[in-house]
């Protein structure tokens, strides 16, 4: 499968919108977002979401027939004393276009995008204990665990705990 990844634009919405959903109904435990909740979201909400800044911005993957499979989204803090951090959010590859470095290019892109902001030293994740291959990529892209969340989400009557995850900017030495 031929992959191309570049940042989604509100023309994306619906797509973007679809994909969302699918993972959030299919990985409950991997979001802390509901699918209950997000499917009420009204359209402008969604287009929102996809409004690019610099700051703000969701990455998709693009299958060689131009169908979205793989999103993931970075928002930079805009308060002044926590901008020198931004969250990664939303990491969701659909079951039939895994294992193919999907997600790796996902991130890969997003990190080159945040990397060329001014002053931001880090990018935060979470990511749910029991999804190891998730763990496995982040830590293989440079993220680093400081800390494990327990009970972090709640799903079907079953307790999820979340590592905390921080990739750190490489800075020029002045």
């Amino acid at each position: 499968m031929d992959i191309h990844v570049r940042k989604l634009t509100k023309d994306d919405a619906d797509a973007f919108w679809q994909l969302r959903l699918k993972g959030l109904r299919s990985s409950p435990e991997a979001f802390g977002s509901s699918y209950e909740d997000a499917v009420k979201l009204p359209p402008e909400e969604i287009q929102r979401r996809l409004g690019i800044t610099p700051d703000n911005y969701v990455c998709g993957a693009f299958s060689d027939e131009d169908r979205l499979v793989g999103i993931v989204g970075f928002r930079r803090e805009s308060a002044p004393k926590l901008r020198h951090k931004g969250m990664v959010w939303g990491m969701y590859v659909a079951e039939e276009a895994r294992g193919q470095g999907v997600a790796r290019r996902l991130l890969s892109r997003l990190l080159e995008h945040a990397a060329a902001l001014d002053g931001l030293e880090q990018a935060m994740l979470m990511v749910v204990t029991t999804n190891e291959p998730a763990v496995r990529l982040y830590e293989s892209l440079g993220f680093a665990r400081y800390g494990t969340e327990p009970n972090a989400l709640h799903v079907d009557g079953r307790a999820y705990d979340e590592h905390l995850m921080v990739f750190r900017f490489p800075r020029e030495q002045a």
